[in-house]
């Protein structure tokens, strides 16, 4: 090979990912590209400037997270973690203890509340949370988002009361007498912020928040992000972001999804960008979420028969107008779905809308509650399935008391996905649930906890492979933004993105792959990340 590589990597056991059990020793990155694999013995009559010894280290292409956001990842660290918390009354003593900590005026903002786990068996309303104060506002959120709830000082600062009419797309509890009960849910976040205010203070801090969130990202092996920010606090975070590759800063790549873009009247769409960073979906809701029962079913819920969830659009035809007028417009469309009524919702958008020929596809993200009706019909369609298996997390040991056995039974139904042929991507949908890799990974493997609960595998049947569960963070990932011809697997002319692992995934017991740990995170060839 006549040409200078930058970088020759060897000394490897470097998974490609084209194929089960297929690796190769070395590599050599030319512009941040591959441009040649093979053994050692021939690595060693490639001329480069630097060559990386990997020590005999297993080696996998990069990860992407396909679904998270950003901003509010950063955010959380200024907030309250309630997810420890097994009654209300643990819930306050907690934020009674946040309550010391600040001055006067300031918010306790808390989130993470996992309603499953509350012996109470229901949210904290505004006249409990009143109990930890009446003089400083209280907003806590649920463990999916989708649900949070505020004390009396704190309606009281949004004016949200009897005549109060909740933005569109958010929803008030209220009482008998119409007063509201404190418990808000859906879109209401983005009202709620415009009076909490950020929580960095200053935008040097919050800058510095987002770039340690990306450092993060990157010690965990990833170097492709896919961030859905939402106004008014998303917009500053990609003015950042566009600061910190203008710096040549960036330590993984970004891809922002939108479900308010403004960049459209300057004729911006999917795709506008570079390979640092760039403008992915056009992102919708069409429910909300099981954790809070407001994701759409067909049927109701099984722990609660009065209701069947929530649509955020008040018609069908509202949503399916909305979907095609984004599509039209040349973006690639991503829909919040979870659900089997949603599910049902979206397939029909997709079919109202899709032109045969166009090489977009159709992000599903979350496609936690499906029938074999809608399978079929997927099969068909060019769609991608952005899930997160990380959910199981908190679903395996509750899922079938909140929707039942039969519908539990295809609950993100990962293998069957996947025998269908269906592109099938993780996320984590962070700060919903962690962004570990690992962590999502074993739970696709195992589908249980990180203690090995339940005892009775939920749904064994849909158990992966690990193979199967890595293709999910990087070969078929790269499949939800059409970057497969360039990211996803080790291969000559794709990006030099590669995780360095402490031990072979491909050889660990599957219980223990959480402990698997990166050692070096390479972006373009570069070293991004060094344990």
């Amino acid at each position: 090979m006549n040409i200078l590589m930058d970088q020759v990597f060897y000394n490897g056991k470097i998974y490609t990912m084209v194929k089960e059990k297929d690796f190769v020793e070395a590599v050599a990155v030319y512009d941040g590209k591959i441009m040649w694999t093979g053994s050692n013995s021939e690595a060693q009559g490639i001329d480069a400037k630097e060559r990386i010894d990997l020590q005999g280290k297993c080696v996998i292409p990069a990860f992407k997270d396909t679904h998270m956001h950003l901003t509010y990842t950063r955010d959380r660290f200024k907030q309250v973690d309630l997810s420890e918390c097994y009654s209300l009354e643990e819930i306050n003593n907690v934020l009674k203890e946040k309550d010391k900590q600040l001055n006067p005026g300031e918010w306790i903002v808390g989130y993470r509340i996992h309603i499953e786990k509350l012996s109470d068996g229901r949210f904290p309303n505004r006249y409990d949370l009143d109990k930890v104060s009446t003089e400083r506002p209280i907003y806590v959120t649920s463990y999916c988002g989708h649900a949070a709830m505020a004390n009396s000082k704190a309606l009281e600062i949004t004016k949200i009361d009897k005549e109060f009419v909740p933005p569109e797309g958010a929803f008030v509890d209220r009482d008998d007498n119409g007063e509201p009960t404190g418990i808000l849910r859906e879109h209401i976040t983005a009202y709620m912020m415009q009076y909490i205010g950020p929580m960095f203070k200053t935008y040097e801090d919050r800058m510095e928040g987002l770039k340690g969130i990306l450092n993060k990202y990157a010690s965990y092996g990833y170097t492709t992000v896919q961030s859905n920010e939402m106004q008014p606090d998303g917009e500053e975070t990609v003015r950042q972001l566009v600061t910190l590759k203008n710096q040549d800063k960036l330590p993984v790549r970004a891809i922002i999804d939108y479900t308010d873009f403004t960049g459209n009247y300057l004729g911006i769409i999917s795709g506008f960008g570079d390979d640092m960073l760039k403008a992915g979906a056009h992102k919708f809701f069409i429910d909300g979420s099981l954790n809070s029962h407001t994701a759409a079913l067909k049927e109701p819920y099984s722990c609660e028969p009065k209701t069947k969830g929530q649509l955020i659009y008040e018609t069908d035809q509202d949503f399916i107008n909305a979907v095609k007028t984004a599509y039209n417009y040349g973006n690639t469309i991503a829909v919040h779905t979870i659900g089997d009524y949603a599910m049902d919702l979206m397939i029909r958008a997709i079919e109202n809308c899709y032109v045969p020929g166009d090489t977009r596809r159709f992000r599903i993200i979350h496609a936690m509650v499906v029938n074999e009706e809608q399978l079929e019909k997927l099969k068909k369609l060019p769609v991608i399935l952005d899930t997160q298996p990380n959910f199981l997390l908190n679903w395996v040991n509750s899922c079938k008391q909140n929707i039942g056995e039969e519908r539990a039974r295809l609950f993100l139904p990962y293998k069957t996905y996947l025998e269908k042929g269906l592109v099938v991507t993780g996320g984590s949908d962070s700060p919903v649930e962690v962004f570990d890799p690992f962590v999502g990974i074993q739970c696709a493997v195992t589908r249980q906890d990180m203690s090995g609960s339940p005892e009775e595998i939920f749904e064994p049947q849909e158990r992966i492979s690990t193979y199967e569960a890595v293709c999910l963070y990087n070969k078929y990932a790269a499949y939800s933004c059409n970057e497969e011809n360039y990211k996803g697997t080790v291969e000559c002319g794709k990006y030099a993105d590669f995780a360095v692992l402490d031990s072979d995934i491909f050889e660990t017991e599957p219980s223990e792959i959480k402990n698997i740990s990166v050692l070096k995170t390479i972006l373009g060839g570069k070293v991004v990340y060094e344990k």
